[in-house]
């Protein structure tokens, strides 16, 4: 999971801790989490996933409603709104493959990160924003360095794994690494993993 959060450690902890039990339940996967920070004033809590049945037990515990109007009626995306506690959650999926008549949900960077800036510049009001942003997901890992189905992951950083730009000067934007919020406290009261996580658009992103 990628996450953006507030400076309120209470609102991060309860977040992961309800997304990891219904992910570890219902898939055999290891998760990552990738931490940054946003200084706001409200409490609203985005959670980007690509496909519908990795989204679906999120939206169905909180009983999220389906907002029509939150994207463009032209755009594949979908948006799930409503109220847990003292949190607006939005939850938005990438939605299904219109052009190649495949169905299959839309994953892969690109769609990711279009639905992801839509949503960030919809809920931005001009007085309020986002104040947690969780990109959630399944990723790849390797066993011989600890890694276990089930396990989630705060990342220490993020980059391109198959961005390689062989040109001077373009090395280390094609790699494109960003460093994340140092983790290290929230991983202690969580007992999260932390992790590097390198993105990808021909499989699931891998711990390493």
């Amino acid at each position: 999971m990628m996450i953006l959060f507030k400076k309120n450690c209470n609102l991060l902890s309860i977040t992961l801790c309800l997304l990891h039990n219904h992910f570890k339940l219902l898939y055999n996967n290891m998760t990552f989490i990738h931490i940054y920070i946003y200084y706001t004033h409200t409490y609203s809590v985005l959670i980007a996933i690509a496909m519908e049945a990795e989204a679906a037990p999120f939206i169905q515990h909180l009983n999220l409603q389906n907002d029509a109007e939150f994207f463009h009626k032209k755009s594949p995306f979908q948006a799930y709104r409503g109220k847990h506690n003292s949190c607006n959650l939005t939850v938005i999926t990438n939605g299904k493959d219109t052009v190649h008549g495949t169905g299959v949900d839309n994953v892969g960077t690109t769609p990711a990160v279009l639905a992801t800036w839509l949503a960030l510049d919809k809920l931005d009001n001009g007085e309020n924003t986002v104040d947690l942003l969780i990109n959630a997901g399944t990723c790849g890992g390797f066993q011989r360095k600890g890694a276990e189905i089930g396990n989630v992951y705060l990342t220490t950083a993020v980059a391109n794994h198959d961005r390689r730009i062989p040109i001077p000067g373009f090395v280390d934007y094609g790699i494109g690494k960003v460093e994340s919020l140092k983790v290290e406290q929230v991983g202690c009261e969580t007992l999260f993993c932390m992790y590097f996580i390198k993105k990808h658009n021909s499989s699931v992103s891998v711990c390493i």
